[in-house]
């Protein structure tokens, strides 16, 4: 008949505490107000509190809380509910009382007394707790005299008594003291205790086992005789056996028992302080357990810390001794409690005392299995004054785990509920494959993260990293991984991702995974790596390498078939793989061509396809300049257009801009301006002065090809009005005879190589006593005497312009 205890495997430990060698009695007085201890600084959220810290009971007007040493225990199930037991003085007496939770820290019902019989004081209870909720409670009986006995009573999950209280040993003599007991999973537990021989001072330990309906098995066992055995822990193995552990004159011993009871191997020794008191013990699922106590290393009580040590299933030492603390902000530290969970990592509370003994605080520190600390000690009650202490711990195989403490000053007792938190550790995908042409937003599998912190959740993400090329082919929604895209397994057979899993508490893991693509049969399709190709390159430029989708193993073979779509098979042809140009193409003559193309696989199947081949339009530099002259004479006013300019370009749809620039024939730039394509003037021109001008102008294409010519701009002659009349003599002789030449005429006019003919304008003067012949202008009479006459002569070009003007002859 194997013991094991869920409130022992698991948590849900007590212990007990003698100073001087004295059996325990010792009342702690509860007028202690003053300022709280300092709560240290955490470095992990290990230990995460889950809402405000209960209250277990309050003592009714009358009722005191009495606080001893052990004054209340606490145990839990695996589900998470928990017990937690107390003695309770009133007007009556002292009785033992206790009171059910559920897992959420919601009481299941009043509290009540355990014991059946008030005839004396009922003290210092103990309680286990299986993982399916039933318990049993062990506690001291008897005044302060010299005979006090040991008492238990079963229960089931559902708080029902199973069976009134009874007596634990058969002897009614002697002083019984500190009981523990320990609850297997079928019900059948083992309770033990301290026998104090008066008058001397001999206090041995016992245990007594019980099958799971309460009916001893055999007597009960003597298991330490010597001179001064205190303050026994016992806690279930595995296995069916326990262990049991003990101070011994200030020094911690254990011993290993089988399920029938017989020692395992030899004691072995805990630790090497000095003052060694007050052990707490706790195993874990594959029996290694761990011891901690209180202790110094000095040799003076006022200085105490707690110290642990972790041991094998063997009984044989994993390391030495630890202090618990290490940076304690008090000098005394006593009264430790330790659960596990079902991996080894465990957590140990105690009470911290400051120098002075003035007020007292509750404190805990989470570890790993390998005994590494997850956080800073954190003090478990709240920042209040007074005198709180006696810290009892109760773990769940989750890693929730409950403190019970007692307030000093107010008769109260409280719980603080916890979540011992874990960084997840893995990352799992359930499916890491998904078919090939799976539309964008398919599931690829569902995330889930490994973490000791069982019930935990997560927020999953993708992130930057090692292993992150794939990522963005993926999304994740909830937990779910999902494509943003579909893939091809011919292109990319699979992806890395970079996944990180966060829990509620901020703890992360990264993990790299892999995504297949699996491939999925389809028809056979001719590819083509590339379908364009740019105008104007060489004959046998390659357009494309052609392949076929799930083509067997073995060669292929392409070749350019009649049929729809054939209409360009002639501007290309096929060399091995390879679509290739046979000729120059012009994208302005045409800008696509559809080819048919045949493969032949190894197997003899024939695949047949049509592609479009596009012709990319390459810009082409300009070739002339073409200037179309408008009809432009002299005399024009400045900005009369003399040409219109037009660029020669095989790109019809290109657009152009032209300028005026320097070089071989730029003589006449500053004449002329450019209007977007018309050359005009930039002032007014004078055929007589220069017949035809000189500039050079620039043609430049919207991709900066450009082309320079030299233009001659020739202007149109416009006959002129005549602008003078001269005569090359004005004087004629008396007596001279008619017909004489006075003198010869001639003519201004703009226009050169310009015909005349001069006249005589009929009018006031005396034009009638004179001739013009040709060029000449002669007498029409003799004159007598000398005179002075008045004519006026005309002068007339081609075009029939005229000009005219007064002349006076004079006869001598």
């Amino acid at each position: 008949m194997g013991f094991s205890s869920w409130g022992r495997l698991l948590g849900g430990l007590r212990h007990s505490m003698n100073l001087g060698g004295t059996p325990r009695r010792r009342r702690v007085g509860s007028s202690i107000t003053t300022e709280p201890l300092a709560l240290e600084t955490r470095l992990l959220p290990a230990a995460t509190p889950i809402g405000a810290p209960v209250l277990v009971d309050a003592p009714a007007d009358g009722d005191v809380n009495t606080v001893e040493r052990d004054n209340q225990s606490i145990a839990a199930d695996a589900a998470g509910n928990f017990v937690v037991t107390w003695h309770q003085e009133t007007s009556d007496g002292i009785n033992v009382m206790a009171r059910r939770f559920h897992a959420d820290g919601t009481p299941a019902g009043e509290a009540f007394v355990v014991n059946t019989s008030s005839v004396s004081d009922q003290r210092l209870p103990a309680v286990a707790m299986n993982a399916s909720g039933s318990f049993v409670i062990v506690w001291e009986s008897g005044d302060d005299g010299p005979r006090r006995d040991i008492f238990a009573r079963r229960y089931d999950a559902d708080g029902t008594a199973l069976g009134s209280e009874f007596r634990v040993h058969a002897d009614v003599d002697d002083l019984r003291l500190n009981p523990e007991v320990a609850l297997s999973e079928d019900g059948s537990f083992a309770i033990t205790w301290a026998r104090h021989d008066l008058p001397s001072s001999n206090i041995d330990l016992f245990v007594r086992r019980y099958d799971s309906t309460g009916v001893p098995l055999g007597n009960e066992l003597e298991v330490v005789s010597d001179v001064n055995q205190q303050s026994p822990e016992i806690a279930s193995t595995p296995d069916g056996g326990y262990i049991l552990v003990w101070a011994d004159l200030f020094q911690l011993h254990g011993q290993r028992f089988d399920a029938d009871g017989e020692e395992i191997g030899g004691r072995f020794a805990i630790g090497t302080t000095n003052f060694a008191e007050s052990p707490a013990i706790a195993v874990d699922t594959d029996g290694g357990f761990l011891v901690a106590w209180q202790g110094t290393t000095e040799f003076t009580f006022d200085y105490k810390h707690i110290y642990a040590q972790r041991f094998t299933a063997e009984g044989v030492a994993d390391g030495d001794q630890f202090l618990v603390n290490s940076n304690p902000t008090v000098n005394r530290e006593w009264a430790p409690a330790v659960a596990v969970t079902v991996d080894g990592n465990f957590v140990i509370s105690w009470t911290g005392e400051n120098p002075h003994f003035s007020y007292r605080d509750v404190f805990a520190r989470t570890f790993n299995a390998d005994g590494v600390p997850l956080e800073d000690a954190f003090r478990v009650n709240p920042a209040s004054a007074g005198d709180q202490r006696f810290g009892y711990v109760a773990m769940t195989p989750t890693g929730d785990f409950v403190v019970n403490w007692a307030d000093g000053a107010e008769g109260d007792l409280y719980v603080q509920r916890y979540v011992l938190n874990f960084a997840p550790s893995d990352i799992v995908l359930s499916s890491n494959s998904i078919p090939e042409n799976s539309p964008a937003g398919s599931v690829v599998g569902a995330l889930s993260a490994t973490d000791l912190g069982l019930g935990d959740t997560f927020v999953f993400e993708l992130v930057s990293g090692d292993g992150d090329t794939g990522n963005g082919a993926f999304e994740i929604v909830g937990s779910e991984l999902r494509t943003t895209a579909s893939f091809d397994y011919e292109s990319q057979s699979n992806y890395s991702i970079r996944v990180r899993a966060t829990d509620l508490a901020g703890a992360t893991v990264e993990k790299v995974l892999t995504v297949d693509v699996a491939n999925v049969a389809e028809t056979p399709e001719i590819t083509l790596s590339n379908n364009s190709v740019d105008e104007n390159l060489p004959r046998k430029t390659v357009v494309g390498v052609l392949g076929l989708t799930d083509a067997p193993d073995g060669p292929l073979k392409f070749r350019l078939v009649r049929g729809e779509g054939a209409s360009g098979n002639g501007r290309f042809r096929i060399s091995g793989n390879q679509l290739v140009t046979k000729s120059r193409l012009d994208a302005e003559q045409q800008s696509s061509y559809t080819v048919r193309i045949q493969v032949t696989d190894a197997q003899g199947n024939v695949t047949v396809q049509v592609f479009e081949i596009e012709v990319g339009d390459v810009n082409e530099p300009v070739t002339r300049l073409k200037f179309e002259r408008a009809s432009f004479a002299e005399n024009m006013p400045a900005g009369t257009v003399a040409g219109t300019l037009q660029a020669i370009d095989p790109d019809a749809d290109d657009s152009w801009t032209y300028e005026l620039v320097s070089g071989t024939g730029d003589g006449d730039n500053d004449l002329f301006t450019i209007v977007g394509d018309e050359i005009q003037t930039a002032a007014e021109l004078d055929y007589e002065t220069k017949s035809h001008y000189s500039v050079r102008v620039r043609v430049t294409d919207s991709e900066g090809e450009s082309v320079e010519k030299r233009l001659t701009i020739r202007i149109a002659n416009v006959n002129e009005q005549p602008t003078a009349i001269a005569l090359s003599n004005s004087t004629a002789g008396v007596n001279q005879k008619a017909g004489t030449v006075i003198g010869q005429l001639s003519v201004l006019d703009p226009d050169r190589n310009e015909r005349f003919q001069f006249s005589l304008v009929p009018g006031a003067a005396d034009n009638s006593l004179f001739q013009v012949q040709g060029r000449n202008l002669k007498t029409n009479v003799m004159f007598d005497a000398p005179a002075i006459f008045p004519v006026r002569l005309r002068v007339t070009d081609k075009d029939g312009l005229w000009f005219e003007d007064d002349f006076s002859i004079t006869v001598e």
